[in-house]
Formats: structure tokens, C-alpha cells, sequence
């Protein structure tokens, strides 16, 4: 299958992300500050995401970077210049900010991340730490 965004994809640096999740592909489009999703046939379906700095938003150039699901279909994503790691909805709703700059341990490279249960593994600033998540 082939992937063709409707409004094309942006890609002005090297962050350009994609996963699967229950038969449905995700992929950043980062130049738009937008995450799109996608049948397993690369049919368009739907895509969420605005520019800004406030939480729920993606900002700068280039976000969000990375993206990966909890098991119960919350999307993560993960930020560059101002990194920070949020969780949305399925439907692409903010739920919360989890990791900012300071947790993160600083720089303004984006993180990698894992999800596994409730705990987030996260590679970057030549580290790798380990988030415990907290029972809701």
C-alpha cells in the first residue's frame, strides 16, 4: 500500500514517525504539527494536531517527532526544541502533558519512547530513563 496525505506530507528535518495500532496506520506529519491515520490499505481517515506552545498543541517546527500508543489506545507523542512528552485521546483529544523539559533532563533534541504497561521508556540526551506510571 501506498501512503498519500492529502495535504502532503511536510518533512522539513528528520523526524517523521510511523506505527501501527489495532489495523490502523499512524504517521507524524510534522511540517503541519499534525499526527494522520490510515487503513492497512493507505486510505486516508483522519488527522488531529495545531501549532502553538500551549499544552495540547504541537510547537515549533517539526512535532511531534515520535509517537507510540498505551495499551488501551492513548496516543503518546514526543516533542523537539522544547521537548515534552503528552498523552491524547484515541480520538487525538489532549489528556495531559507527562514529562516536560525539566523531567526530561533538558536539551532540545526530541526523546525517543516505548510504552509497555504503564511505564514509559525514554532514550535521549544520551540517556535512557524508565517512567513509572501511576494507577488511575
Amino acid at each position: 500500500a501506498f501512503i498519500d496525505s492529502p495535504r502532503d506530507f511536510i518533512v522539513p528535518s528528520n523526524s517523521f514517525d510511523i506505527t501501527n495500532f489495532n489495523d490502523t496506520i499512524y504517521c507524524v506529519n510534522p511540517g503541519r504539527q499534525q499526527i494522520e491515520s490510515y487503513t492497512l490499505k493507505g486510505d486516508f481517515i483522519a488527522s488531529f494536531g495545531q501549532p502553538g506552545s500551549q499544552q495540547g498543541a504541537f510547537a515549533g517546527c517539526c512535532n511531534p517527532a515520535y509517537i507510540t500508543f498505551t495499551a488501551d489506545g492513548d496516543i503518546i507523542t514526543s516533542e523537539k526544541g522544547n521537548p515534552r512528552i503528552s498523552r491524547y485521546g484515541k480520538e487525538g483529544k489532549f489528556k495531559e502533558l507527562l514529562l516536560n523539559r525539566k523531567l526530561l533532563g533538558g536539551g532540545t533534541a526530541a526523546y525517543e519512547i516505548k510504552v509497555k504497561g504503564d511505564t514509559i521508556y525514554v532514550a535521549g540526551n544520551k540517556t535512557i530513563n524508565i517512567y513509572y506510571g501511576r494507577n488511575e
